[in-house]
């Protein structure tokens, strides 16, 4: 194609003519080897078992994580729904302490008069009926005790006592001042809680039913006051004196007669044991 010599002409024109030479002596032989060649790769790869597999898995798959697995077995659960209509009967025993039998109201009661004190209560044993006795005689020491208490199973247990003053000594009619003859008296319940220091007092004033309601509620609770005013002034604590009005609402006799108008006319310190 040129007439240059061989030692004048380009490396790489004498490689090509080389190589052109090579090809066109040789090309059936070439032909052939570049047909086997990936037939055999293909069958030393089949018969050494494929790829290695932690490369195959290094090219497909992420890097490892850390991956908790918890299997739960299968659970078939049926729900059923029922409606169900429920009828119930609740029977409630209500216990009330009555208030009289036979005409004898239940309690310690220890009526209060200028001179005596008479037990009056219904209690449902012996021992509590005489430790009503000694009470009365350790508080009034002065006074005549006269025990007319009923003891009857059908009278309910207490814990408390009833200092009841007798309103026709207490105080005046209508009126909400002491009277100086009883002042000792509420001083002896008062010595009494300084050394029974367990003992707390809930005053109440009662009244008949004479008179408009409002007006005997309002006197029901100036009494009241008035004897807790007294117990603080004979030195007991605030803390341990509670009082109320109660007007005409809990009468314990009737007052259609004057026996039993008295009897409602009345202030009740009750002690809490």
């Amino acid at each position: 194609m040129n007439d240059l010599p061989p030692e004048s002409t380009p490396l790489r024109w004498r490689l090509a003519d080389r190589a052109e030479d090579i090809w066109a002596s040789n090309r059936i032989s070439l032909l052939g080897v570049i047909l086997i060649v990936p037939f055999v790769i293909g069958s030393i790869a089949f018969f050494d078992g494929g790829p290695s597999p932690s490369r195959a898995l290094a090219t497909v798959q992420p890097p490892p994580t850390s991956t908790t697995t918890t299997t739960t077995a299968p659970t078939t659960t049926t729900s059923v729904v029922t409606t169900t209509t429920t009828t119930t009967t609740t029977t409630t025993t209500t216990t009330e302490v009555p208030r009289v039998i036979d005409g004898i109201e239940p309690g310690a009661i220890l009526d209060i008069g200028l001179g005596d004190v008479r037990l009056i209560g219904g209690l449902p044993n012996d021992d509590a009926a005489a430790q009503t006795v000694a009470i009365a005689e350790f508080v009034f020491p002065e006074l005549e005790i006269i025990d007319e208490q009923v003891v009857d199973d059908r009278f309910p247990p207490t814990d408390r006592l009833i200092f009841r003053f007798r309103s026709g000594g207490l105080f005046a009619y209508n009126s909400d001042v002491i009277n100086e003859e009883i002042l000792p008296l509420i001083d002896m319940i008062a010595d009494a809680m300084a050394i029974e220091t367990s003992w707390d007092s809930v005053i109440v004033g009662h009244t008949d039913d004479t008179g408009p309601a409002e007006g005997n509620l309002r006197l029901s609770e100036r009494r009241a006051n008035a004897a807790a005013d007294r117990l603080r002034l004979a030195g007991v604590a605030e803390g341990r004196i509670e009082s109320a009005g109660l007007g005409e609402s809990a009468p314990i006799a009737d007052n259609t007669t004057e026996p039993g108008r008295l009897k409602n006319r009345r202030v009740d310190i009750t002690i809490v044991r």
